[in-house]
């Protein structure tokens, strides 16, 4: 007849059971870290480019507006001098 494990064999393997658990659970979170600043660090990158075209693209319409504004400007007043020639 087998003898069943005494309470301090069992509470042994328990324990090598739950240390080999944490060190497996230790090791997927220090790959989950890692992926996590990966993508942490690729959304800042994303973040900074799209600041960045959103204030190309302000700096842009700025400048049209600008452009547009001295060239009807201009064309008014080209338009004065030559009706002044003229008349």
């Amino acid at each position: 007849m087998t003898r069943p494990p005494s309470l301090s064999q069992r509470h042994r393997e328990n324990v090598e059971k739950f240390n080999a658990l944490a060190a497996e659970i230790r090791a997927h979170s220090v790959v989950d870290i890692e992926r996590f600043n990966k993508v942490d660090g690729a959304l800042d990158e994303i973040a900074s480019d799209v600041r960045s075209l959103l204030q190309t693209r302000s700096f842009t319409r700025g400048a049209w507006k600008a452009i547009v504004t001295i060239a009807s400007t201009t064309s008014v007043i080209v338009g004065l001098i030559i009706a002044w020639v003229k008349g």
